[in-house]
């Protein structure tokens, strides 16, 4: 649907000769607000063995904005990850798993980590983690994340499950604003 044209930004060029991309509110099948992250949906007529109408991708993403503000609907700002595994702050406002991934990497004895949401400012972090990491340090560098309030629970275990895909999912969630 998309390219990346430039590997240095992440930024992806619609191809619109055959396929019409909306981005949806996350919870609603109307349009999200300029700038704002949602569903990308697809409806695709050329494709005559398969035509997708409104095809949910399951994937997150935004419109990149032009220069006045508006959106750019021939290009994809970014794509942020998939429906399954986003994420809410303790105020409902999304965050992206890339963050998350991004904040476990800075802790060398931590060999797998997964963050699972079930609650609206409740979390369970799992660590598969040396015994030596200090998890009051990351529960604390987690709520300047997700809310001062986001109650934390650390779960020390063996390993994260592997998916059919053979990939871990380092963020799970279980709510629904």
């Amino acid at each position: 649907l998309g390219q990346q044209l430039d590997p240095g930004r992440p930024e992806y060029t619609l191809n619109r000769a055959t396929a019409h991309v909306e981005i949806l509110k996350l919870h609603a099948d109307t349009p999200v607000d300029d700038g704002e992250l949602g569903r990308i949906v697809v409806t695709d007529l050329h494709n005559y063995a398969m035509p997708l109408i409104r095809y949910d991708t399951g994937d997150l993403g935004r419109f990149a904005l032009s220069p006045d503000g508006s959106p750019d609907r021939t290009r994809l700002a970014r794509v942020e990850g998939r429906t399954a595994d986003q994420i809410f702050d303790t105020e409902d406002r999304p965050v992206s798993p890339h963050i998350l991934v991004a904040f476990f990497w800075r802790y060398p004895g931590i060999h797998q980590a997964q963050l699972e949401q079930t609650d609206r400012g409740t979390y369970i972090l799992r660590l598969n983690a040396l015994p030596d990491v200090a998890t009051d340090d990351i529960v604390t560098e987690l709520r300047g994340v997700l809310g001062a309030s986001a109650a934390v629970a650390v779960e020390r275990v063996d390993g994260i499950p592997v998916l059919r895909s053979g990939k871990r999912r380092p963020v799970v969630s279980s709510y629904r604003p």
